[in-house]
């Protein structure tokens, strides 16, 4: 329902209707939609965790990185779906931030681990903020829309890069900064 109605559509009373139920009754398994949205969170921070991938740990780290942000793709509005949702407080959402913090563990100074794992969840999160608001204002990419007379380095820049490897680049660089 978050795919077909987005965020703003997404109602406990839409929800009933869909399954056909009485409001009560949802009511009744989810006191308030902010326990349904974070029932939703946790089914969204599931498919977060990569498989462990071949090679080093900088390598597992951009593979967990990219999983995050394909996980979050997948659904409408998911990015924001975690910002409202209590990440830091869903058991799920920590399970995702403790895979990723001893993945970075085998490269990033002690002291430095939780930033590093902040920096990286903010930056996911953020990217995809604006991805998928870039979806929603409609089929046309943002880019074009951009003139190259006045932002010649913009279109440069960001024409010739696809968004995936323009993610990973700076998810490569900020892991980069906060190696040992």
């Amino acid at each position: 329902m978050l795919d077909e109605l987005g965020f703003e559509g997404f109602t406990m009373r839409a929800v009933a209707t869909r399954l056909d139920v009485q409001v009560g009754g949802l009511y009744y398994h989810f006191p308030d939609k902010a326990q349904l949205i974070q029932a939703m969170t946790d089914e969204l921070c599931s498919r977060m965790t990569a498989s462990d991938p071949e090679g080093d740990w900088h390598t597992q780290a951009v593979a967990q990185c990219r999983q995050m942000r394909h996980a979050m793709l997948a659904i409408r509005d998911g990015a924001r779906l975690l910002v409202t949702g209590p990440f830091v407080g869903s058991s799920v959402a920590l399970q995702v931030f403790e895979h990723l913090l001893t993945i970075l563990a085998s490269g990033v100074e002690d002291d430095r681990l939780g930033i590093a794992g902040e920096t990286l969840v903010g930056y996911i999160i953020g990217y995809v903020l604006q991805e998928q608001a870039s979806a929603a204002i409609g089929p046309e990419p943002l880019l074009e829309s951009i003139s190259p007379v006045e932002h010649p380095t913009i279109v440069q820049q960001y024409g010739s890069i696809p968004a995936d490897d323009r993610f990973t680049s700076a998810i490569e660089a900020i892991i980069a900064g906060f190696e040992k």
